[in-house]
């Protein structure tokens, strides 16, 4: 929606605006994301946690 998008424009803006008093520019451009994120609508956020992938292991020993 237009109010999402001028408030994740506001939030990079003033990010940008604060990015000196970050002790680092990476740290200061994720606190940045964390805030878009934390004002991210909740239904843009998957609400069930992501399953890791099955690793199938070979066995390096093989036995007689």
């Amino acid at each position: 929606s237009a109010e999402q998008l001028q408030l994740l424009y506001q939030i990079a803006i003033l990010g940008r605006r604060d990015l000196y008093l970050a002790p680092e520019e990476y740290a200061g451009f994720t606190m940045t994301l964390l805030r878009m994120l934390s004002f991210a609508p909740q239904d843009a956020i998957p609400s069930k946690p992501i399953a890791p992938l099955k690793k199938e292991f070979s066995n390096p020993i093989a036995k007689p």
